[in-house]
């Protein structure tokens, strides 16, 4: 093999594999849990942004200012809700969920974004251990998973 082949090969195989790691965040509903470990009421507390504001790809900024909040989880029959949302995802037999919720178009103070501005929200963690944690990222979907983000702690609520 020359090196131009070796070189395009072993960029494939990354390309393959970082698209591999960002999949990899579903949980497939075949591995969903049905044991009741994590059914409940649970609250999350995000944190504030990790920064207050990223550089997007093409240049565009996109604002991080919020300030930390809470957020309210059903699990029922290894299924996760946010809120009062309708949608529901799966929880892992091992803890794991995420929740992606589209919150309508990106606002943009100045120009033109192309294709599909989707202001994207998404939930993410483990709710096994003593511990559990996760993420909440934002990001604009036509320009891809980069944006604001900020950790979660996650505590079951009583069932008394």
């Amino acid at each position: 093999m020359n090196g131009s082949i070796k070189t395009r090969l072993a960029t494939a195989m990354l390309s393959v594999s970082i698209l591999a790691g960002c999949a990899a965040g579903h949980v497939d509903p075949a591995d969903r849990d049905t044991t009741g470990a994590y059914d409940g009421v649970w609250i999350g507390e995000v944190e504030g942004p990790r920064a207050l504001k990223e550089i997007l790809p093409g240049n565009w900024e996109m604002s991080c200012g919020w300030e930390p909040f809470e957020i309210y989880l059903l699990v029922d029959d290894g299924r996760i809700q946010l809120g009062r949302l309708e949608n529901k995802s799966p929880v892992s037999k091992n803890g794991d969920f995420r929740i992606d919720i589209s919150s309508g178009d990106a606002s943009m103070r100045n120009g033109i974004m192309s294709g599909n501005a989707d202001f994207m929200e998404v939930f993410a963690g483990n709710l096994s251990g003593d511990d559990p944690r996760g993420k909440y990222r934002q990001f604009i979907a036509s320009i891809g998973t980069h944006g604001c983000n900020a950790k979660i702690r996650f505590t079951r609520e009583d069932e008394s």
